[in-house]
């Protein structure tokens, strides 16, 4: 696997907007952080996430991915 951090940037205001949550599943543990406009969110590629569907309004975000070697 060559994609090794994954960062997501809102660049809107949460209240611009309902739904959209960016969730992660860290061993069964349903976690949801806070999403504050430019405020990024790094987490491994690897990591199981998802984002709700939007049900309000637009969200805009910036989604990054470092990549490196294949782990060996």
């Amino acid at each position: 696997m060559r994609r090794k951090i994954s960062i997501s940037i809102p660049l809107n205001d949460p209240s611009e907007y309902e739904g959209g949550e960016l969730q992660f599943n860290a061993g069964g543990l349903l976690l949801t952080p806070d999403q504050e406009k430019g405020k990024a969110l790094m987490f491994p590629s690897w990591m199981m996430h998802r984002v709700t569907p939007v049900t309000l309004g637009r969200r805009y975000s910036m989604v990054v991915w470092i990549h490196g070697p294949n782990w060996s």
